[in-house]
C-alpha cells in the first residue's frame, strides 16, 4: 500500500519530465492570445478550452502537493489496483498535456489508415520556414502535429539528393533539401500507435481519449441543467400544497410520457452542434428524474418530527431548506447525479452514433463506434476499443454509485 500523495508526486514528475515543452507552450500561446485572436479561432474554442482546463487541473494539483503535503488525505494509503487506476484517471484528465490533437484531417493522404495496434510507424519531416504570426499558427504549438509541419510516413527509403521512399506499396520521391535533417542526413522519427489508426490517419487512442472526454463535459452540462431545474421545481411542488404546487407536478408528468429521444433529435437539427448547446438541450429534458426524487422526498421530510419542530419555533423557508431538508435528500441527490451521468454519456453515444451529435473538435464515442461498424472484418480495432472505452465508462461510474450509496447507507453490503 502507498500513500496517495507519492502517486500525486510521480504523476506530476512524470508530465514536467517528459512533457515539459509543451507546458511551455502553454505559457507562450497564452501570451498572445487578445479578443480578435479569439474571433479567429472560434471554431476551436473548445478544444482551446479544454487544453487550459487540463493545464489549470495540473497547477491545481501542484498546489495541492506543496500546500497540503501532510494532510491526512493525503497521507492516505491505497491499494496498488486501487493507485493505477487512480493514476489512470488523471492522466486521463491530464491527456492534453501529454499528447495533442490534430485539429484537421487529410484524407487525401491516407498513407497510415487502419493501421494494427502496436504498429510503428516512421516518418520524415517537412518544415515551412515562415514564422508563426497567427491565433492559429500559435494554437497549433499545442497539437500533436504543428501546422508548419508536415509528416512523410514511410516503411523504406534511399537515395542521396532524391529521397525514394514507399508507403503500403506505393512508390514516391522527395528532394533532400525540403527534409529536415542534421549533418547532411534525414531526421528520422518514430512513432507508435498503441490502438493503432483509424480509416482517417487518426491515431485511435487519442481520438478515444478526446472522446471520452467529450462525453464526461456534454454529461456534466447537463446534469448541473437536470439538477437545477429538477430541485427547483421539485422544491417548489413539494412545499406547495395549493394548486401552483400541483400543475408543477402535472406539468412534470406531462413532460415524462413524452419520449425525450425524438424531442433531442429534432432540437439538435435546429441549434447549432457544441457540447454546450447539445449538453444544455439534454438538461432541459432530463430533469424529470431529479424532480420527482426532490418532490418525494421533501414530502417525507415534513412529516418528520424534527422538521414540524423546527417550523413550529419559526425557522424561515431558507433555513428549513439548508439545515432541515437539504442534509436529509443530499445523499439520494448525489447518487441520481451518477446515475443522470450514466443515462446523458449513453445518450450522447447513441445520438453520436446516429451522426447528430458527432460534429465539433472532437470525435464522440457513439460515431468512433459507428464508423467502425464498417471495418469489422478487415479492422475490428476501430470499433471494438471504443466499445471498451464506452463499456469501462459505465462500469467505473456504477463502480462510484456502489461506493457513495454504501457510505451514505451502511447498512448495505
Amino acid at each position: 500500500m502507498i500513500k496517495l500523495k507519492y502517486y500525486l508526486l510521480a504523476i506530476s514528475a512524470f508530465i514536467l519530465l517528459f512533457f515539459n515543452d509543451r507546458l511551455k507552450n502553454f505559457i507562450k500561446t497564452t501570451a498572445v492570445f487578445s479578443y480578435q485572436n479569439l474571433q479567429l479561432i472560434e471554431e476551436h474554442l473548445f478544444w482551446l478550452f479544454d487544453y487550459y482546463l487540463s493545464f489549470a487541473i495540473f497547477i491545481l494539483m501542484i498546489l495541492i502537493i506543496g500546500v497540503k503535503w501532510n494532510s491526512l488525505i493525503l497521507n492516505k494509503k491505497i491499494t496498488l489496483f486501487k493507485g493505477l487506476g487512480f493514476c489512470t484517471l488523471m492522466l486521463v484528465m491530464l491527456f492534453p498535456l501529454m499528447s495533442g490533437h490534430n485539429i484537421k484531417v487529410d484524407r487525401n493522404n491516407l498513407a497510415i489508415a487502419k493501421m494494427p495496434p502496436l504498429s510503428v510507424v516512421k516518418y520524415f519531416s517537412i518544415i515551412d520556414n515562415s514564422e508563426l504570426k497567427t491565433a492559429i499558427d500559435n494554437i497549433s504549438n499545442l497539437s500533436d502535429v504543428n501546422k508548419n509541419e508536415q509528416r512523410i510516413y514511410f516503411s523504406e527509403f534511399n537515395g542521396n539528393e532524391i529521397i525514394n521512399y514507399k508507403m503500403n506499396g506505393k512508390k514516391k520521391s522527395i528532394e533532400l533539401d525540403r527534409i529536415r535533417k542534421e549533418k547532411g542526413k534525414p531526421i528520422i522519427g518514430k512513432r507508435m500507435f498503441i490502438l493503432g489508426t483509424d480509416e482517417y490517419n487518426q491515431d485511435l487512442f487519442i481520438e478515444i481519449v478526446y472522446g471520452v472526454r467529450k462525453s464526461i463535459y456534454l454529461a456534466m452540462i447537463a446534469v448541473i441543467v437536470s439538477v437545477f431545474i429538477g430541485s427547483l421545481l421539485g422544491y417548489l411542488s413539494a412545499v406547495n400544497e395549493n394548486i401552483f404546487g400541483i400543475m408543477i407536478n402535472r406539468i412534470a408528468e406531462a413532460f415524462f410520457s413524452i419520449p425525450s429521444i425524438l424531442i433531442l433529435i429534432v432540437a439538435i437539427m435546429f441549434w447549432k452542434n457544441s457540447v454546450v448547446i447539445v449538453g444544455i438541450i439534454m438538461g432541459l429534458f432530463g430533469w424529470i428524474t431529479i424532480f420527482k426524487i426532490q418532490r418525494n422526498e421533501i414530502i417525507l421530510v415534513k412529516q418528520k418530527y424534527f422538521y414540524i419542530t423546527s417550523s413550529k419555533i419559526g425557522l424561515s423557508a431558507a433555513q428549513l431548506m439548508m439545515k432541515e431538508i437539504l442534509p436529509y435528500i443530499s445523499g439520494q441527490i448525489f447518487l441520481n447525479i451518477i446515475f443522470l451521468m450514466v443515462t446523458f454519456i449513453l445518450t450522447e453515444s447513441s445520438l453520436s452514433f446516429i451522426g447528430l451529435t458527432s460534429g465539433g473538435s472532437y470525435t464522440s464515442l457513439g460515431a468512433l463506434i459507428q464508423r467502425g461498424n464498417f471495418y469489422l472484418a478487415t479492422s475490428y480495432w476501430i470499433g471494438l476499443f471504443p466499445s471498451v472505452a464506452l463499456a469501462l465508462i459505465i462500469i467505473v461510474l456504477n463502480y462510484i454509485k456502489n461506493i457513495l450509496r454504501k457510505i451514505i447507507d451502511p447498512r448495505i453490503i
